[in-house]
């Protein structure tokens, strides 16, 4: 099943999207989908970039996908459980920092 990238941005609506595909790591950098390559080679990814606004979204490739109920670096997230190590690091709403006076 080949994946459709959407034709509109998410976040700006743009039209002038970009698309390309890339491996999902290598050995400098993160893995982005640790156990869904082969012994070789990293899991590919479908990269989009907006033009105009310059959001970018990842899509695993359809064969990655496949692999992901035996890979046991993955698991199913739960409405219920708090996964801490997932929870970004949020700074604070800037609006809510006073300037200092000079």
């Amino acid at each position: 099943m080949a994946r459709v990238i959407p034709r509109d941005c998410p976040e700006c609506g743009g039209t002038d999207l970009r698309v390309t595909i890339t491996e999902s790591g290598n050995r400098w950098g993160p893995r982005l989908l640790p156990g869904l390559g082969t012994w070789l080679a990293y899991g590919p990814l479908t990269v989009v970039v907006c033009r105009e606004c310059g959001f970018v979204r990842f899509f695993a490739q359809p064969a990655t996908l496949e692999k992901l109920d035996k890979a046991k670096d993955w698991e199913r997230v739960k409405s219920t459980l708090n996964y801490q190590s997932a929870e970004p690091d949020v700074a604070p709403d800037a609006r809510a920092i006073e300037s200092p006076q000079g």
